[in-house]
């Protein structure tokens, strides 16, 4: 993190408010966002279903928003080494930087 601010490396992250659903916007990375790919299984070589839960939430027989609901660990549907890990090739690059700059 502290080398994409330093260098300053503008960072993806969706945009899901009214009217831009789904838009891709470039910006400073934090640290919540680094975290959220760090703790995606996707980049572990794994396929996880299930990890979330949506509920509609119906006031005056509309739907007036849906609700996210992280689920245990214990009820996902996990499909091991689907695809080689990411997080190995970025943990290798690092550690190569780190070695290089101090």
């Amino acid at each position: 993190m502290r080398y994409f601010a330093q260098h300053q490396i503008a960072f993806p992250r969706r945009v899901w408010g009214p009217g831009e659903i789904g838009t891709l916007r470039w910006g400073a990375v934090n640290l919540s966002r680094i975290l959220a790919i760090l703790h995606n299984p996707t980049y572990t070589g794994t396929y996880v279903y299930g990890r979330r839960r949506s509920q509609p939430v119906i006031q005056a027989g509309q739907i007036t928003k849906v609700k996210t609901q992280q689920l245990p660990q214990e009820d996902w549907t996990v499909i091991k080494h689907l695809r080689p890990s990411r997080l190995h090739k970025l943990g290798g690059l690092l550690g190569k930087r780190t070695a290089t700059d101090t």
